[in-house]
């Protein structure tokens, strides 16, 4: 897909399709927005569909044990434009499959939230193997049984790098999200950006209600009434980061 050259007026200004020459135009700047959106989510989705068909074709011809997982979500407008690089819930959707009969029934679905540092001790228990006592995380491997999770495990903080947030991390139960972005550790989010050769940074501490707010538009972070939730919700951020060795580079609440 190119631009139409020799435009400037949207009216007139239209976008070539590469592949076969049809040439596109629109009337005004939502109409090409429109455009550009269609275009973009149904070539990602055909592309989407298509893995999704050929992990099936893997999972019948394969006779062994195997688990596939991808590294991130995506959007598909929630938040604006953009793809996969902002902590809300559509992005921290990550998908994970496990195929092992003697255990796991075929076309079962679980919905508990587990995190990468789970996936070490889980393949170890498995095959019988004890997990080292330097390995973070725990095994899952009885929720892939339909046994109900443990307390305390059925939330998720997890890490990424990319452009827009360094080190993110979410903590995530049934009722509430609270983000970290900072680039060390702690509870309030920090997105930075390059200006000139520096960094520059801007504070926001971000909490969505999930019940009350599943598409999380709303920040309740700095409404009183969420004052202990805030608090509940660090002191699990704190704990969780304390069993995986990171440490927060924010003030820990009295009690931890």
């Amino acid at each position: 897909m190119c631009v139409v050259k020799g435009y400037s007026d949207v009216r007139v200004r239209g976008l070539i399709d590469n592949e076969d020459g049809t040439v596109f135009r629109f009337e005004s700047k939502k109409e090409l927005a429109e455009f550009k959106f269609q275009r973009y989510m149904q070539r990602y989705l055909r592309t989407v569909q298509s893995i999704d068909d050929n992990v099936g074709r893997i999972f019948e011809l394969l006779h062994s044990d195997c688990s596939i997982q991808s590294d991130q979500g995506f959007f598909l407008g929630e938040h604006g434009w953009s793809d996969k690089r902002f902590n809300y819930e559509e992005s921290f959707q990550i998908p994970l499959m496990i195929r092992y009969p003697k255990e796991i029934k075929a076309g079962s679905v679980c919905s508990d939230i587990v995190c990468i540092v789970e996936f070490a001790p889980t393949f170890l228990d498995f095959p019988g193997i004890t997990t080292p006592t330097y390995m973070q995380g725990r095994t899952f491997r009885s929720i892939l049984g339909g046994i109900p999770p443990l307390i305390g495990i059925n939330w998720l903080i997890t890490g990424t790098g990319c452009i827009m947030m360094q080190n993110a991390k979410r903590m995530h139960t049934t009722e509430c999200a609270i983000i970290d972005t900072s680039l060390s550790t702690g509870i309030i989010t920090i997105c930075s950006s390059m200006e000139r050769g520096q960094e520059a940074r801007i504070v926001v501490n971000v909490l969505f209600d999930c019940q009350e707010d599943p598409l999380e538009l709303f920040n309740c972070y700095a409404d009183p009434k969420y004052e202990e939730v805030v608090i509940e919700m660090t002191r699990l951020l704190e704990r969780k980061m304390m069993e995986t060795g990171d440490e927060p580079a924010h003030e820990k609440f009295a009690g931890q």
